[in-house]
């Protein structure tokens, strides 16, 4: 069967308290006393928090950047393989084929499945990459971080001579990629291991 993809200081600060007089040091707002210990003020907390979250912006972005590099090159790893390879000879690296058994849920994919999901569409924008190249991508990022999740192939219900599609559904059960037209698809095997649910 052929498939779609022809079978992505010191500042010298005193060390011991003023005994008469609160010593102030306006540039940090602190006040020492002869019975308080150095203390700053709800200003420079507030100073210090906002900092913080400034530097917070640009470190998520560098991190999502970096999936959406690693998911762009799996992509290309993906769309060599399914050209060059017989999907036979690798499509263990997703896994071991079965029967469909997963059942997907409806809700987006949230944490680490979110964004491993918006890494691969980006990828996905730049690159075109199809359902396959995609579940691969989204496959392989997920088990590099302890993620198990599973990559479905299903034939499409009104013709099932048409090309098929995949999906990848993670531990969660939501859909990682390939959900916008996994409805038209009668499932019809998987690879990889789906979590096993405890009792």
């Amino acid at each position: 069967m052929a498939l779609c993809w022809s079978l992505s200081g010191s500042g010298d600060l005193p060390g011991a308290v003023c005994q008469t007089e609160i010593v102030s040091i306006s540039r940090f707002n602190v006040h020492e006393t002869e019975t308080s210990p150095t203390s700053f003020t709800t200003g420079d907390r507030s100073h210090r928090r906002g900092a913080a979250a400034s530097y917070a912006v640009p470190v998520r972005r560098i991190r999502h950047r970096l999936r959406a590099l690693e998911a762009f090159l799996l992509v290309l790893v993906g769309r060599m393989l399914r050209s060059r390879v017989p999907m036979r000879r690798w499509s263990r690296l997703l896994g071991p084929t079965s029967a469909p058994t997963v059942v997907p849920q409806g809700e987006r994919p949230v944490g680490r499945e979110g964004d491993v999901a918006a890494a691969v569409g980006s990828a996905t924008w730049r690159t075109g990459a199809n359902c396959l190249e995609q579940a691969f991508a989204a496959s392989v990022m997920l088990r590099l971080r302890g993620q198990h999740s599973v990559v479905v192939i299903g034939l499409d219900r009104a013709d099932p001579a048409a090309p098929p599609h995949a999906w990848l559904v993670g531990a969660s059960g939501r859909v990682v990629v390939g959900a916008e037209t996994m409805d038209r698809y009668h499932p019809v095997s998987q690879f990889g291991r789906p979590r096993r649910r405890r009792g």
